[in-house]
């Protein structure tokens, strides 16, 4: 007994067969759908388009032309790994200061390789190699800084150097600091969305937080350990929601003092041995709110800091929104795998 199984629909025979259920033949043909969708940068860019043009009446059949484009998008840029769970275009993630400041950065060591000296034990950028690469980054540029002798001296750039090298795209080769080709013309030709996610992938998940934050390193290292207690924080955020910044900031801390405590970060201790935990703890809330709110969500577009009624707050972009979720489903996939071929 021979037993027939119906073949598998090509993705364009599923478009043919949504565009027949849709009743979109007389507003668009199936041609002008996939040219469509193999102009765009990227996937999620790709869906927008077709939905506005099919204009999709249910829920059910969005997702249907969603999983459809995408699929069609996929098999013309078959080198280009998807993100299906983050729902982010080219467009809203353009202009992230981490990802033009990443951009500039290789540009800038492809042309010019930075000199690297020994301090203390690990190579860092030479001193006129410092101001070289801090003038080539966009969100630097209007800040007026002061001369500095360290690479360290000068944060976001050596945190900057940090991702990069998590991602393999740069690296020391005899004294001096150089781009991997083959992984940077990977990256070079991801779609916007896919740079901005391994950026903050590996500033999230592959730099030590601890190496930043000084003598709060300890308590930082516990955040990064439990990050879906972070993810938590932002379960029903939308896009464009206020926050008390204040309010937000204890929040975070009341979420952590249980694991802080656990790891015993909050004993005092007595005499002299106590004034630096006491240090510590006073300038904890302030160390926090500088290192995830400025120094994180912001620089990767995730919030924007504002004034409302006279208070300091917190507005969530449609990154953040997507980005806090995307991450609480825990399906993102290493950043690092992605730019391996």
């Amino acid at each position: 007994m021979t037993i027939q199984t119906s073949p598998v629909s090509t993705p364009v025979q599923k478009l043919r067969a949504l565009c027949a259920l849709s009743n979109v033949a007389a507003t668009m043909s199936v041609e002008g759908l996939l040219h469509t969708v193999r102009q765009a940068p990227d996937p999620e860019t790709a869906v927008r388009e077709v939905l506005r043009c099919v204009g999709a009446t249910s829920e059910v059949l969005a997702r249907k032309w969603r999983s459809t484009v995408v699929s069609l998008w996929a098999t013309h840029h078959p080198h280009v790994p998807l993100l299906p769970s983050l729902a982010l275009s080219s467009e809203e993630v353009a202009h992230v200061p981490m990802l033009q400041d990443a951009q500039a950065y290789l540009e800038e060591i492809l042309c010019q390789p930075a000199s690297l000296v020994e301090e203390q034990g690990e190579l860092a950028v030479a001193e006129a190699d410092v101001w070289r690469l801090a003038a080539t980054m966009p969100s630097l540029r209007s800040v007026q800084t002061l001369p500095v002798e360290s690479e360290w001296a000068h944060l976001p750039l050596r945190r900057l150097r940090a991702v990069l090298q998590a991602l393999r795209l740069v690296r020391p080769v005899k004294g001096k600091l150089v781009v991997v080709r083959s992984r940077y013309e990977r990256f070079r030709h991801f779609p916007a969305t896919q740079q901005f996610y391994v950026l903050w992938h590996a500033d999230t998940y592959h730099v030590d937080w601890g190496e930043f934050t000084g003598m709060w390193g300890r308590y930082t290292r516990v955040v990064q350990d439990y990050l879906p207690l972070l993810w938590d924080l932002g379960e029903h955020v939308q896009a464009h929601d206020v926050l008390d910044r204040q309010a937000w900031g204890v929040d975070v801390l009341e979420t952590f003092l249980p694991l802080w405590e656990e790891e015993g970060l909050l004993e005092i201790g007595h005499g002299q041995a106590a004034i630096l935990p006491i240090v510590q703890q006073h300038a904890l809330p302030a160390i926090l709110e500088k290192f995830l709110i400025i120094d994180m969500l912001q620089r990767h577009g995730l919030l924007t800091q504002e004034v409302t009624g006279g208070q300091p707050t917190l507005r969530w972009t449609t990154i953040g929104a997507k980005l806090f979720s995307a991450e609480l489903t825990q399906e993102l996939p290493c950043g690092l795998e992605l730019l391996t071929p």
